[in-house]
């Protein structure tokens, strides 16, 4: 496992039911699954939003 490469576009994602491991909309999720989801992306450089929102900023034009 490696980190992403230094860039100015940071990586966000948002987990899912999906990476909770939940089977049926009223199944109880698997914290266990997605907490281990979350510290590998988090290890990447991808930054795990949890009830949160960020604000994009374009980046400064360079000439």
């Amino acid at each position: 496992m490696r980190p992403l490469p230094a860039s100015r576009i940071p990586t966000y994602t948002v987990l899912g039911n999906h990476d909770y491991g939940m089977k049926a909309k009223d199944a109880p999720p698997n914290t266990t699954l997605a907490t281990e989801l979350a510290e590998f992306l988090t290890a990447l450089g991808v930054q795990v939003l949890k009830n949160e929102a960020i604000t994009l900023v374009p980046p400064q034009n360079q000439s």
